[in-house]
């Protein structure tokens, strides 16, 4: 999928891996080369509260990334406030967004930024390492 900011282009490849336990085997080809990782889970879900935390270590500790290379959709599926809801036990420099199906903008403006911010991380990691 390609992005654009108005400034520069992205080209981002997704992966799916529905985080069911079943698919387990295959995450680690899945985070080959993983610059980022977005998680989306239901804040409704208890059972998705408590897997939170194995995506969490799975895909980005696992994968050597840092904090700011993921991001974390807690998608709703109606207006729930957010004091309902559980906690899930992520570092604290985690972003975290709420949505729902009634705030489309939310998400995609997330994306677009999450999406840049870390092209703009890998590009200056790549400045470091030529100089």
């Amino acid at each position: 999928c390609e992005k654009t900011n108005g400034r520069a282009q992205a080209s981002v490849e997704i992966w799916d891996c529905s985080g069911d336990q079943v698919y387990e085997a295959c995450w680690p080809a899945i985070l080959k080369d993983a610059s980022a990782t977005i998680i989306v889970y239901n804040p409704d879900s208890h059972v998705h509260e408590s897997e939170v935390t194995l995506w969490y270590e799975w895909f980005v500790q696992n994968a050597a990334l840092e904090p700011a290379q993921c991001l974390v959709f807690a998608h709703a599926n109606g207006k729930v406030a957010a004091a309902t809801r559980g906690k899930v036990n992520l570092p604290p420099s985690v972003k975290t967004i709420q949505t729902n199906y009634e705030s489309p903008g939310v998400l995609k403006s997330e994306f677009d930024a999450f999406v840049f911010g870390v092209m703009e991380q890998l590009q200056q990691r790549q400045g470091r390492t030529r100089k």
